[in-house]
């Protein structure tokens, strides 16, 4: 059996490693500028389509249940209208 012991790192080592890896980084787009404009541009196409598509989907729900609710309110005032329901009901 293995015990779980506490682990730590000191702040220095944490910010050792991560401004290595921010110098890499851009590093890379600097030797990659227009690859990495057209990874970022796609990357925000794909999230603004996978918005829209969601946005869109809700709409269609919404209009949905408006055309519902106009179809219950219609018959509603048809038979109020024809004595099926009273004022009251």
């Amino acid at each position: 059996d293995m015990l779980c012991t506490t682990h730590y790192i000191r702040k220095s080592v944490l910010k050792e490693l991560v401004l290595a890896d921010l110098q890499r980084v851009t590093s890379y787009v600097k030797e990659h500028e227009q690859e990495f404009i057209e990874t970022a541009n796609e990357c925000s196409a794909k999230a603004v389509q996978k918005t829209l598509t969601q946005q869109r989907k809700e709409l269609d729900k919404a209009q949905n249940r408006i055309n519902e609710l106009n179809i219950l309110f219609r018959k509603l005032y048809e038979d109020n209208a024809l004595g099926k329901l009273s004022d009251e009901q």
